[in-house]
């Protein structure tokens, strides 16, 4: 309380009063921290990750342009305006802030593989490829970057490259049927065409 006239002490009072519950303290002490130094990212990011969880998506939006246009360099916030923005179906303006986080951030395997399905969703098949195998060679076992690739590849009928995935993602969740099943239509769609 004795160093509110620092943009810190609103940000560490925010993020406890987070923790506790108590959104509204939060919220008024993040604004305290931004009136004290209108640049101070992490306050802006903390705020709006606290809009957006009460649905107050317009400010959130404006509090991490605002924190992408003053620090281009932070990759992460790019990352979070970027999911903010397709939620806010505009996908095209989330597709520049995606595609800065993840060449920003070459190792965050989550960043390329969200902009694989936003690619994708967009029709743009082979950059959405690239980003999912992308994903896919930092972590080679994660089950969701499996079955993204290998339903990239379903639903272009591209089943010879589907198949391999499929079993990899099989592998990865013994215990579901959802791989089995998986594999299984692959492989029946091989022999139908005749390409097993």
């Amino acid at each position: 309380q004795y160093s509110l006239d620092f943009a810190f002490a609103g940000l560490n009072l925010g993020n406890l009063y987070s923790r506790l519950g108590d959104n509204d303290r939060a919220e008024a002490y993040y604004r305290r921290a931004i009136a004290v130094d209108d640049l101070f990212a992490p306050a802006k990011v903390n705020l709006a990750v606290l809009l957006s969880g009460k649905g107050e998506l317009a400010e959130a939006e404006r509090l991490l342009t605002g924190v992408v246009e003053a620090y281009p360099e932070n990759f992460d916030t790019a990352y979070m305006l970027a999911l903010l923005l397709v939620e806010l179906e505009r996908p095209a303006e989330a597709l520049v802030h995606l595609e800065r986080a993840a060449n920003g951030m070459p190792r965050n395997s989550r960043a390329w593989y969200n902009l694989g399905l936003l690619r994708q969703s967009m029709g743009r098949d082979e950059q959405a490829r690239s980003a999912l195998v992308a994903a896919l060679e930092l972590e080679p076992e994660n089950p969701d970057y499996l079955y993204a690739l290998a339903d990239f590849y379903v639903k272009r009928g591209r089943f010879e490259e589907a198949l391999p995935i499929a079993k990899r993602f099989a592998a990865a969740l013994p215990g579901a049927e959802v791989g089995p099943q998986l594999v299984a239509y692959i492989e029946s769609a091989m022999a139908g065409s005749g390409r097993q």
